[in-house]
């Protein structure tokens, strides 16, 4: 005798999901599998194990989003309405022995599943029925609920062990997965840039596309799908989470030709104090696992930490006494308050003796910019209060120039130094702009550069490419000239201006007579049309002269 199928007034299942047009009700299962915190298995996994002979007859137009369906658990329920006794995501085995008979109470029954939240439906033949029957099929289809034949020489229990197994295995793997995870996280969250670690290692371990919006910076990494904007996609998110702290909404799109599914959460430094809230957004497809959710949630409570408030407000009170010390001017009326200045600054960089103080800019060789949360490391290795970041540079005021220890952590990480020579407190200003103009040099060099020594030679202030240009045109005149003795011409040239013109002694180090000498120096000077008895121009043609290439 069959259960009698209750009015459509009380079709309500355990997770109240409503009756769908074909399509719709895996997308539904889909989304509610991403608010469970329930472990499943793909059904695929069970379609491609061999001796349960399983065949995939519903859907018919989405069978790869059928076989990513996550299944908690088998059921095996011979009833009509089997809603009160299930909870969603289930793989749910009949042999049809509670099956009407009729089409449209067998969709009934149908939809009834799809209330429940079933994620499969499985059908074993025989001994009820020789083969699936065909109403049941066309209900599925139509429907949108995954139809699986298993064959006549399986037994449920043989499923239902099978995905038991899997269902270990797959903690197993869930365990290590979260504990190194978890091990990689943390690591990430004590290098250099937390932020941009942690978002990096979160994306590369749930092989995901991960979005960070911190204030004005959006970070990202991972492969984006075609056509989507991150500051699009954050601000949709962001309106979602309406400024609630580790909150998760979900979401989900298609693009390229597949089914990308979006966590986010929204991450504020101190629930009590902070207003500005950031978002953290996981995009995947084509679902994103109970193992995913859990290193998002953990990446979001140590972004929390990294973005405490009270770092932040120590480094906005670090950055205003970087501008008044070294962006605007310090013009003090006495030489009392001069001395009070320096007093101030080198005791603030506990140095009680020498009230001297140095400025350092550092750079990313790879042409990254610097961001706040590199302060912590970059103050923590310097041991100075005053660091800032401006124009992507880190910048700085030490008591000491850095030891050959602290470059060489630097360039481990990428970044090389700009130093200046030492200055007073109260003209750090200059001491900054001293490291600036050195900027371009280390950046060609691609090393840590100090200003006391670059002095030694101007030309090494000017960077390589410039000089060599420089070097190219004040000759020209003399390399084109198409003169027979144009190689001895700038040679001689350049030796006598080495020798503060001195005829005898070029002579002798070239073995040239000394009217030979003055002949050259003399067609020389004709061919580039400068007159050589004018410092300024010796100075140019030297350096000129020093930095041609090699003939």
């Amino acid at each position: 005798m069959d259960i009698p199928t209750p009015p459509p007034e009380h079709r309500t299942g355990p997770l109240g999901v409503p009756p769908t047009e074909p399509g719709g009700y895996i997308a539904i299962l889909r989304g509610l599998s991403q608010r469970d915190d329930r472990s499943g298995i793909p059904l695929g996994v069970l379609l491609d194990t061999p001796e349960l002979m399983m065949t995939l007859l519903s859907p018919v137009t989405q069978r790869e989003s059928a076989r990513a369906l996550s299944l908690v658990t088998t059921a095996v329920i011979e009833l009509n309405d089997p809603r009160q006794y299930l909870y969603g995501h289930e793989f749910l085995l009949i042999t049809g022995l509670g099956l009407p008979t009729s089409e449209q109470d067998i969709d009934e029954y149908v939809l009834r599943l799809c209330d429940a939240g079933v994620a499969a439906l499985g059908f074993g033949v025989e001994p009820v029925y020789t083969e699936v029957p065909e109403p049941l099929i066309e209900a599925c289809t139509r429907r949108g609920l995954p139809l699986v034949r298993i064959d006549a020489e399986v037994r449920f229990v043989q499923v239902t062990n099978r995905f038991s197994h899997e269902m270990h295995n797959n903690r197993l793997r869930g365990l290590h997965y979260v504990s190194t995870m978890a091990r990689r996280l943390t690591k990430a969250a004590l290098l250099p840039n937390p932020t941009k670690q942690l978002v990096t290692t979160l994306s590369q371990m749930t092989h995901s596309w991960v979005v960070l919006r911190q204030g004005e910076d959006l970070f990202q990494t991972g492969t984006a799908p075609t056509q989507i904007s991150a500051a699009d996609l954050v601000r949709e998110y962001s309106e979602r989470l309406g400024g609630q702290t580790l909150h998760q909404v979900f979401g989900s799109f298609p693009a390229d030709n597949t089914h990308y599914e979006v966590t986010a959460i929204g991450i504020r430094p101190s629930a009590t104090l902070a207003t500005a809230t950031s978002e953290l957004l996981l995009v995947k497809e084509p679902r994103i696992t109970s193992d995913d959710r859990t290193g998002l949630m953990l990446a979001a409570d140590l972004l929390q930490l990294v973005l405490v408030l009270p770092r932040s407000q120590s480094t906005a009170l670090d950055q205003l006494m970087m501008t008044l010390l070294v962006d605007e001017a310090v013009s003090p009326t006495s030489t009392t308050m001069l001395d009070r200045i320096d007093r101030l600054v080198t005791s603030s960089l506990g140095e009680h003796r020498r009230r001297l103080g140095y400025a350092i800019t550092a750079i990313s060789l790879a042409g990254e910019s610097a961001h706040a949360t590199d302060l912590a490391w970059w103050r923590l290795l310097l041991n100075t209060p005053f660091v800032d970041h401006r124009g992507g540079r880190l910048r700085a005021i030490v008591s000491a120039p850095p030891s050959a220890s602290i470059v060489e952590t630097c360039a481990e990480r990428g970044w090389v130094l700009s130093v200046s020579s030492e200055h007073p407190g109260h003209r750090l200003s200059e001491a900054m702009r001293e490291a600036e103009l050195l900027v371009p040099r280390a950046r060609e060099l691609r090393r840590s550069l100090m200003f006391s020594e670059e002095l030694g030679s101007l030309s090494a202030l000017v960077p390589p490419g410039l000089v060599s240009t420089f070097s190219a045109v004040t000759l020209e005149p003399v390399s084109t000239s198409n003169h027979p003795e144009t190689e001895a011409i700038l040679t001689t040239l350049h030796s006598w201006l080495l020798n503060n013109g001195g005829w005898d002694a070029t002579a002798r180090i070239l073995g040239l007579h000394r009217n030979t000498v003055r002949r050259y120096v003399s067609t020389a000077g004709a061919l580039l049309g400068r007159d050589l008895d004018n410092a300024l121009v010796r100075a140019d043609l030297l350096v000129a002269l020093e930095n041609r290439p090699s003939p």
